[in-house]
């Protein structure tokens, strides 16, 4: 009886051991690229340190688009073709989405389909900015949540950032809540790891 026992509670100890493992598996990061102009560096240096640990799938308002020295990349998800069945994307499968910086980011001031993901992540998962890209929080969501947050970003921003009342914080990466921003590609690897925490 006891040997029954045992075996019994081996199993559940194995299942739930299995269960976290897929909790784990299941993790997914939505990275958004600006269609033009965007960093390489940063893209490249988050994706390659977020990829270890969680799936993560790319998108753009392009199927391809094109950094700011010329680099094409190619997205997992096209948002341009969101009206038809060629492309849709769930965003509650999500759990963290993370944007990238550069002097495209402007493509996305006024995008209503960055707006709605800006909006989940903000109530329901984790929202992660690099470089350029923090104004894009600020400036892509209708209403004043991130007014009075902590944030950083790339220098040449930090007046439009401040302007719309987020309080510019003069860190690499900082971490407020559910926010986390980072200065630029320098620190893209501590970046994606501050998100990494969050998530596990």
């Amino acid at each position: 009886m006891k040997k029954i026992i045992l075996v019994v509670v081996a199993l559940l100890i194995a299942g739930c051991i299995g269960g976290e493992e897929k909790l784990e598996e299941e993790k997914k990061v939505l990275i958004i690229v600006p269609p033009y102009d965007f960093n390489y560096d940063e893209f490249i240096g988050v994706k390659d340190s977020l990829e270890k640990d969680v799936k993560i799938v790319t998108m753009s308002s392009v199927e391809e688009p094109i950094s700011e020295d010329g680099k094409k990349i190619v997205v997992d998800v096209d948002s341009s073709k969101f009206g038809t069945a060629m492309a849709r994307i769930n965003i509650s499968e999500y759990s963290a989405f993370v944007f990238i910086g550069g002097r495209g980011v402007k493509a996305y001031f006024e995008d209503r389909v960055i707006a709605s993901i800006i909006k989940y992540g903000f109530e329901m998962g984790i929202l992660g900015a690099i470089g350029t890209a923090p104004v894009i929080l600020a400036t892509a969501h209708t209403e004043t949540v991130f007014e009075g947050r902590n944030m950083t970003c790339d220098p040449s921003q930090i007046q439009n950032l401040t302007k719309m009342g987020v309080n510019y914080v003069e860190e690499n990466v900082v971490v407020d809540g559910n926010i986390i921003t980072a200065s630029g590609a320098d620190y893209a690897q501590e970046f994606a790891e501050a998100i990494k925490s969050k998530l596990s």
